[in-house]
């Protein structure tokens, strides 16, 4: 019970998940959590006011938790809350132009953007002018949208299965040096397993949209995205 945790750390704390399961579990494109069943939570979640030494214990031991009912985190929260109090700290002078990543999903993936300055320009224009039209805009993953993904990936999981059958039959040859049939298996395998790794690159290429764009805008601008 992540609300009731023992007086000190026990054995194999945090608890851990394979992250499928999780995924699995509630998927990471879904922003509302499962109503029908629990969802993986592996941090203990102490309240500052009956929990301090207990917290005190697992911090010593530099294990991660949850701490709720801070009184100085509640100061800032009000803070926060306050009318105008955030625009007022982001904004600064209204029209001054601030760097921003602009994604049109909640993906943001980890990549260098290796176009000429010129290039990327150009595409960050090109992104604000169709979203003021209010035009669609590229799905991002690098690969393209989702249907080009599913593609991508079903030929990656077909060249796995190859390879796999490639190494079988490999491992068989080994043991039977004068079967013929088995050799010309091994090279029957080995030539779909390139053609296949051919496929997969050409797909990987195909399409391709840089899955972020940097950009520069008000923060009035980025506030109504």
């Amino acid at each position: 019970d992540i609300h009731n945790c023992p007086s000190h750390p026990p054995h194999g704390y945090p608890m851990q998940w394979p992250v499928l399961d999780v995924t699995a579990n509630w998927p990471t494109d879904d922003p509302n959590p499962p109503s029908h069943k629990g969802i993986y939570q592996g941090l203990c979640i102490f309240d500052y006011r009956t929990d301090l030494e207990k917290a005190e214990r697992y911090r010593r031991k530099e294990r991660p938790f949850v701490m709720r009912n801070d009184p100085a985190v509640a100061r800032t929260a009000e803070r926060w809350l306050s009318p105008g109090y955030l625009s007022k700290l982001l904004m600064g002078k209204e029209d001054t132009d601030r760097r921003t990543e602009y994604s049109p999903n909640n993906h943001f993936m980890y990549w260098v953007d290796k176009r000429p300055r010129d290039e990327r320009r150009k595409a960050a224009k090109h992104l604000k002018d169709a979203h003021k039209k209010g035009e669609d805009i590229h799905g991002g993953f690098g690969r393209g949208d989702q249907g080009e993904m599913k593609e991508a990936m079903q030929e990656i999981e077909e060249l796995n299965a190859l390879k796999e059958q490639l190494a079988d039959a490999k491992e068989y040859q080994e043991d039977h040096e004068d079967d013929d049939e088995a050799e010309e298996e091994v090279n029957r395998l080995q030539h779909l397993v390139n053609k296949a790794k051919r496929k997969r690159d050409e797909l990987a290429l195909e399409n391709w949209q840089p899955p972020t764009e940097n950009l520069r805008m008000t923060y009035l601008e980025w506030l109504k995205h």
